[in-house]
C-alpha cells in the first residue's frame, strides 16, 4: 500500500509539473504574440543595383602624342619681340617637354638653354604654362570624327581641352576644362551624359590623327599612340 501511494504521489507531482510548464509556455507565447502585434518586425530588402539607363558615362581623356606642333611653334616664334631671340626653339622645346613631363625622349637636358628660353618667355610676358598650352595639337585638329549613341557629333561639342600631367589633352563628360589658356576650372550647370542603352552600338567612338608631319622632331610621345585615361 505504501509503495502504491508513493507511486501515485510521483505521478501527481509530475502531472502537475507538466501542467504548470504547459500553462507557462502558453502564457509566454501569448505575451510574445501581443508584443509582436504591438511592435511588428519589418524586413526591408534594398536593391543595390541600378539600371544602366540612369548611369552617367565616365569622364574619358584622350591625349595627342603631338605635344609640340611646328605650326604652333612658328606662330609662337613670330610673337616674340623682346630678349635674346637667337634661341633655336625647335631644339629647346623638346627639352622643355622632357623637363616638364619626364618623358625622357632626349636623354639629356641643357639647363642653360632652358634658362635662356625662360628669360625669353618672361620678357615677352609669357609663362611656361602659356607655352605648354599653346604648342600642343589642338583638340579640333586631333579629333577628326566623333560617333556617340549612333550619331555623328562635332567633336568640340563632346570634348573640351584639359591640362593633365601628360600635357594638353581632350576630355569627354567632365566637369573640368582648361579655361582661357590659364588653368582648369569647373563648368557651371554641368550635366553629364547618361547611358540610354547598354550596348556597344551606343558607345563613344573617336577617330584621331596626331599629324606627325606637323610635329617638332623629338616631341612625339608614346611612340605615336594616343593615351586614353578613364
Amino acid at each position: 500500500m505504501a509503495n502504491g501511494r508513493m507511486v501515485n504521489t510521483y505521478l501527481c507531482f509530475w502531472a502537475l509539473t507538466m501542467l504548470l510548464t504547459l500553462c507557462t509556455a502558453c502564457v509566454l507565447s501569448l505575451l510574445l504574440y501581443d508584443r509582436f502585434v504591438e511592435m511588428p518586425t519589418r524586413i526591408t530588402i534594398e536593391n543595390q543595383y541600378e539600371s544602366l539607363h540612369n548611369l552617367p558615362y565616365p569622364a574619358i581623356t584622350i591625349c595627342s602624342p603631338n605635344q609640340a606642333t611646328i605650326s604652333a611653334l612658328d606662330h609662337f616664334n613670330k610673337t616674340l619681340v623682346d630678349g635674346n631671340l637667337t634661341l633655336d626653339l625647335k631644339k629647346v622645346v623638346p627639352q622643355l617637354l622632357d623637363f616638364s613631363f619626364g618623358t625622357f625622349l632626349l636623354g639629356s637636358i641643357n639647363i642653360n638653354e632652358l634658362k635662356h628660353l625662360q628669360d625669353v618667355i618672361e620678357r615677352n610676358r609669357y609663362s611656361a604654362l602659356d607655352v605648354m598650352s599653346l604648342l600642343p595639337q589642338r583638340c579640333d585638329r586631333f579629333l577628326k570624327r566623333c560617333f556617340f549613341e549612333q550619331k555623328i557629333y562635332p567633336c568640340e561639342v563632346l570634348f573640351d581641352s584639359i591640362l593633365t600631367q601628360n600635357g594638353m589633352c581632350c576630355i569627354f563628360n567632365s566637369i573640368y576644362y582648361f579655361k582661357n589658356n590659364k588653368r582648369n576650372e569647373r563648368k557651371a550647370n554641368f550635366i553629364k551624359f547618361k547611358a540610354t542603352k547598354a550596348d556597344l552600338e551606343n558607345s563613344l567612338t573617336v577617330v584621331t590623327d596626331y599629324d606627325p608631319e606637323d610635329a617638332v622632331e623629338g616631341t612625339v610621345l608614346y611612340a605615336g599612340s594616343s593615351r586614353v585615361i578613364c
